[in-house]
């Protein structure tokens, strides 16, 4: 079966928002465009909100100065974005010594955005690796399947690990074997139900 684009664009919505990830997308001047469930659960247990210009603000004055050091972090990684490898970079943030934020160059219609995705050191990388231990899969085809969900191709993945095109590939395609599914879209979509979240069209 062929997917139409609407489809895959629903699919992929879907899953962003209700994904155990906190993501963000972000303008240049690092003004939150979107933030999906797990971005905002985490802004309320960190005491951060909003604004209506789509600034991220501590609730506190510590607070406040907290988020001011990281936004100073972000924009000099924005800054440098033409020299970040694939497309992204991970930072580390003073303030928030148990988290990584990762960080993506998306462009949508012309317009340049930043994608941004937070984790809890381990925990997110522990959860996964136990839910696809459960498949079957091996420390290889895990290694990939954590590349795609960070949106990397096919060949961004063999670039980065030194293999052709032909084995990356034939690893996905034993990938989705092993988790009943036949596309990347599915796939996402079952590690999706599998972390708790509503279905969004898995088999």
């Amino acid at each position: 079966m062929q997917y139409g684009i609407p489809i895959l664009n629903d699919v992929a919505k879907n899953w962003l928002e209700q994904v155990s990830i906190a993501l963000f997308l972000v303008s240049d001047d690092l003004r939150a465009i979107w933030v999906n469930a797990s971005g905002r659960s985490l802004m309320k247990q960190l005491g951060l909100r909003q604004d209506s210009f789509g600034v991220v603000r501590g609730n506190t004055r510590e607070l406040e100065l907290a988020v001011q050091n990281a936004r100073r972090v972000l924009q000099q990684a924005v800054a440098d974005r033409a020299n970040w490898k694939n497309g992204t970079t991970t930072l580390t943030m003073a303030d928030y010594p148990n988290g990584q934020v990762q960080l993506y160059t998306l462009s949508i219609n012309g317009i340049s955005l930043i994608g941004c995705a937070v984790t809890t050191a381990g925990s997110e990388a522990r959860d996964l690796s136990a839910l696809l231990t459960e498949y079957g899969l091996t420390s290889t085809e895990k290694k990939v399947v954590r590349m795609l969900t960070r949106g990397a191709t096919a060949s961004e993945i063999a670039r980065t690990n030194g293999s052709s095109l032909l084995t990356i590939r034939t690893h996905i395609k034993r990938i989705y074997a092993k988790m009943g599914v036949h596309s990347r879209e599915k796939m996402f979509a079952r590690l999706s139900v599998n972390h708790g979240g509503p279905s969004v069209g898995a088999p």
